[in-house]
C-alpha cells in the first residue's frame, strides 16, 4: 500500500512539473525548420581567419541548452552566445594565457532582427591585440536558408 501511494505522489509531482514547464517552453519562439522560419547557425567558425563558433545560451535573457543551430519565429530577439574558446586555443600561440580569460556575458550578447526564409550565421570575432574585450558577437552572415 504505502509503495502505491508514493507511486501516486511522484505521479502528481511529475504531473505539477510537466505543468509549469510546458508553458515555459510554449512560450520561447522556437519552431520548427521550414519556410516560415529563420535559422540561426553558430558554427563552422574559421580559426585561422580569427572566427569563432558560438552556441546560443539565451533568448531575450531566458536560458536555454546551448545549441548551435536553432530555429526561431520571424522577429527581433537578443541572443547570448557562449564563444568555443577550445577552438581559439588551439588554432592560435599564446592558448595557456587566454585559457583563463573569462567570457563577460554583456560582451557576448547581440541583438538581431530575423527574417523567415534566411540563415543567420553568428559568429565571435577574436581580436588578438585586446586582453580585455577579446570577442566581438557579430552576424558574420546572411543568406537565404536552402530548402
Amino acid at each position: 500500500m504505502n509503495s502505491c501511494k508514493a507511486s501516486l505522489v511522484m505521479g502528481v509531482v511529475l504531473a505539477v512539473q510537466w505543468l509549469i514547464a510546458e508553458p515555459a517552453a510554449a512560450s520561447l519562439p522556437t519552431t520548427q525548420p521550414g519556410p516560415n522560419a529563420a535559422h540561426v547557425s553558430g558554427v563552422p567558425g574559421n580559426s585561422i581567419k580569427d572566427i569563432m563558433e558560438v552556441r546560443v545560451v539565451a533568448i531575450d535573457g531566458r536560458n536555454i541548452s546551448p545549441r548551435a543551430h536553432l530555429w526561431l519565429e520571424p522577429g527581433t530577439y537578443e541572443l547570448t552566445v557562449l564563444i568555443d574558446v577550445d577552438t581559439t586555443q588551439s588554432a592560435h600561440p599564446g592558448a595557456a594565457i587566454r585559457r583563463n580569460l573569462p567570457q563577460d556575458p554583456s560582451h557576448n550578447k547581440i541583438e538581431v532582427a530575423l527574417e523567415a526564409g534566411f540563415t543567420y550565421e553568428i559568429r565571435a570575432l577574436y581580436h588578438r591585440d585586446d586582453r580585455e574585450n577579446p570577442y566581438t558577437v557579430v552576424v558574420h552572415e546572411v543568406k537565404p536558408t536552402r530548402r
